[in-house]
């Protein structure tokens, strides 16, 4: 099994974003956004990253046997950077029937699910860590709203910190057009494995 080589914060990296891509610093602080090729922060031996515009890319899992193929097909888009400079991407799904309750909305297992599989895609995104290769060590939830079954669904996941061996994030699952209903707020920790074992 391949490996993907292991960025860290302290490289600068550029990286896809709606509008053009953001060169990431190693103090975690975002610059402009300037032309860069989709996609290439995406490259695994693990998942499918198709391009799919508007600096959307794919992010399915290529096993189809696996958990993650149950709320996809995901995509993944790095957002503009928060107002004071922390980096941001978007993982979407699309909500279906099988992804329902017995009252007609999105069920809470899939709301968690969506939320674990974005903490990786959204941080595998931004540069930080090799999706197939690291663990969420706690991941909290607060349920706000009904999820709506038939509309895509979005965790904004917001990098609040990385460290050498962790990654700490935040975000919001969102639907809408301008996601004025909030489905859910989470905090999640990722902890990044070492390449050697």
């Amino acid at each position: 099994m391949s490996r993907l080589p292991h960025h860290t914060v302290s490289q600068a990296l550029d990286f896809p974003c709606a509008g053009g891509t953001v060169d990431r610093l190693g103090d975690n602080r975002m610059t402009s956004v300037s032309s860069y090729p989709q996609g290439a922060a995406f490259s695994s031996d693990y998942f499918d990253h198709q391009d799919l515009g508007d600096g959307w890319i794919a992010w399915n899992l290529r096993d189809e046997t696996r958990f993650n193929n149950f709320i996809q097909p995901l995509m993944v888009r790095v957002e503009e950077p928060t107002p004071d400079g922390r980096p941001r991407a978007r993982v979407r799904m699309q909500t279906q029937h099988k992804h329902s309750n017995l009252g007609d909305n999105v069920h809470g297992a899939v709301i968690l699910a969506l939320m674990d599989v974005a903490l990786f895609g959204s941080m595998r995104a931004l540069g930080s860590i090799d999706g197939a290769q690291s663990v969420t060590l706690d991941l909290s939830s607060q349920f706000v709203g009904a999820g709506r079954v038939g509309e895509h669904m979005d965790a904004m996941v917001e990098m609040v910190r990385e460290t050498g061996r962790l990654i700490f994030l935040r975000g919001l699952v969102v639907q809408g057009a301008a996601d004025d209903h909030i489905v859910a707020s989470f905090n999640g920790t990722v902890r990044k494995i070492n390449e050697k074992r």
